[in-house]
């Protein structure tokens, strides 16, 4: 099948939106605790601007997720969480290690304060772009 053609674009948008609110509530109310616990400066306030390329990115995730998890022909609620964890683990998460290489001592412990609030958005988009 397809998998441009087997989108459902309502899926895209609501793993979308779901994952945005996600990354509010924990850049928001928990990681705050988190980075404090490693000893980082707290976040500066973000401009608006960085709200709608939180959301553009977001949806260029759940876009990407639910192509690969269509040609996979992942169709269950359960089976794409797995498979959006998966995908962050083998894809976005070396990344961001990567990344981490090339800073300062702090850029690991931002990755660890980043890292659970990036692994439950990529398994929220999962789950929700089969549906």
């Amino acid at each position: 099948m397809n998998a441009i053609a087997s989108l459902n674009p309502i899926a895209v948008l609501i793993a979308t939106a779901a994952a945005f609110a996600w990354g509010g509530l924990y850049w928001a109310a928990i990681a705050p605790s988190f980075a404090r616990a490693l000893r980082l400066e707290p976040e500066p306030r973000w401009p608006g601007s960085a709200l709608v390329i939180a959301f553009l990115t977001r949806l260029v995730q759940a876009f990407g997720v639910a192509l690969v998890l269509g040609v996979a022909g992942v169709e269950t609620v359960g089976a794409g969480a797995i498979a959006g964890a998966v995908l962050c683990c083998l894809v976005l998460l070396p990344f961001m290690v990567g990344q981490a290489a090339f800073g300062t001592g702090s850029s690991w412990r931002r990755l660890l304060v980043a890292t659970p609030g990036v692994l439950i958005d990529i398994t929220i988009i999962g789950a929700i772009v089969v549906l």
